[in-house]
C-alpha cells in the first residue's frame, strides 16, 4: 500500500516537457477521472503517512479484489504525444 501511494506520488509529481499530470486527491489537479478495473478504488482515502513531501491529506487507495487483471487508470484532458515525450519516471 505504501509503495503504491509513493509510486503514484512520484509519477504524478515529476515534471515533464510536454504535460504535467497531477492530482493531490483534494480537488486541485488536472486528472479528471480515476477508474479501477477489477479492484477497489478510493480517491478520498486519508493519507496514512503524511510526512515530508508527502503532505497531501488525501491519497488514492487501491485494493486487489482477486480478479485476473486489475488496473488503475485515469482520464486526462489532452492526449499524450509519446513520440516527443516518451519518458515515465518512477
Amino acid at each position: 500500500m505504501r509503495n503504491l501511494v509513493f509510486f503514484l506520488f512520484l509519477l504524478l509529481s515529476v515534471p515533464t516537457k510536454a504535460q504535467i499530470l497531477q492530482d493531490n486527491f483534494e480537488g486541485s489537479g488536472n486528472i479528471s477521472t480515476w477508474v479501477g478495473d477489477n479492484c477497489g478504488l478510493n480517491t478520498n482515502f486519508t493519507n496514512p503517512h503524511q510526512v515530508g513531501i508527502n503532505n497531501s491529506a488525501k491519497v488514492l487507495r487501491y485494493s486487489d479484489t482477486g480478479g485476473q487483471f486489475a488496473n488503475v487508470r485515469f482520464t486526462a484532458a489532452t492526449n499524450f504525444n509519446l513520440v516527443t515525450s516518451a519518458l515515465f519516471f518512477q
